[in-house]
């Protein structure tokens, strides 16, 4: 399987209230049928599907174990 992804990246010491501003002002206008950028991600990733805070930590983190293990894997082989 082939997953695609649209990410905004901040910086990585960004206050934690300005991470939680951006993210939520970000799936406001992702979840807005009517903005470009929600016409953009529908027509390229079949729709927003918006992960903030600790959710997209976690999920960060088992993106980043699974490449690791695939990079593992291929230069096993």
């Amino acid at each position: 399987m082939i997953d695609g992804y649209f990410m905004f990246i901040a910086p990585a010491d960004l206050d934690p209230a300005a991470r939680k501003a951006l993210g939520d002002a970000i799936e406001d206008v992702l979840n807005d049928s009517s903005t470009e950028a929600n016409k953009l991600v529908t027509k390229g990733f079949g729709g927003p599907d918006v992960i903030t805070g600790k959710a997209l930590d976690a999920k960060m983190s088992e993106l980043e174990k699974a490449a690791a293990e695939l990079l593992e894997q291929a230069q096993a082989n």
